[in-house]
């Protein structure tokens, strides 16, 4: 398992996700799976929460994208939407109510980096709720996912963190990635609240 290096598929996974492509979530599954099997392996139980979670919402958003592209025209890639203030306000204070809990975890447990750490899971499952719904807006909090990820593989490259580096490459794709998403669901959106 630890030979295995997933990256190449995560990096399929988001350019499916980024052309607002239904098979995404199929690539989103293995991903998860993989992800979450060796995090499983390492005992890294906020990961398996993470992972776990993400892994669930692959099922929902593909219920969600199907029926989305079955009302639309064209059923080739999903229409992206914009959110509403009032839908967005509910789904800050939800991701600011998570990030309480979870920095209570990581302070109790004694992590690392518990302020940026911390906040992987709640904007992570802010972004992933707005993907699965197909709201332009994900691409906004991916972003900030994909910085606080910067800055916390940086941090670990400073440290001498094991496998770091390669963490750290990846999250410039994904930051490279979530600009292209933006760009082309910016193309295709429409205001929905």
């Amino acid at each position: 398992m630890d030979e295995f290096d997933y990256r190449p598929v995560l990096a399929f996974y988001l350019i499916m996700l980024a052309s607002g492509r239904l098979t995404n979530f199929f690539w989103g599954l293995l991903t998860n799976g993989i992800w979450l099997l060796m995090s499983i392996h390492n005992h890294l139980v906020g990961d398996i929460l993470n992972q776990g979670f993400f892994f669930v919402m692959q099922f929902v958003g593909m219920a969600a994208w199907y029926k989305q592209l079955s009302q639309q025209a064209d059923h080739s890639q999903i229409q992206a939407k914009r959110i509403g203030p009032k839908m967005m306000g509910c789904l800050v204070a939800g991701a600011v109510v998570v990030y309480g809990i979870v920095l209570a975890v990581a302070k109790t447990a004694h992590g690392n980096q518990v302020y940026l750490d911390s906040s992987q899971l709640p904007l992570g499952m802010l972004a992933q709720i707005l993907a699965t719904y197909g709201y332009l807006s994900q691409w906004i909090v991916w972003l900030f996912v994909d910085a606080v990820g910067l800055l916390l593989w940086w941090n670990q490259i400073q440290a001498g963190g094991s496998g770091a580096l390669g963490m750290f490459v990846l999250m410039i794709v994904k930051t490279f990635n979530a600009f292209y998403g933006m760009y082309l669901w910016s193309k295709t959106t429409e205001y929905q609240d």
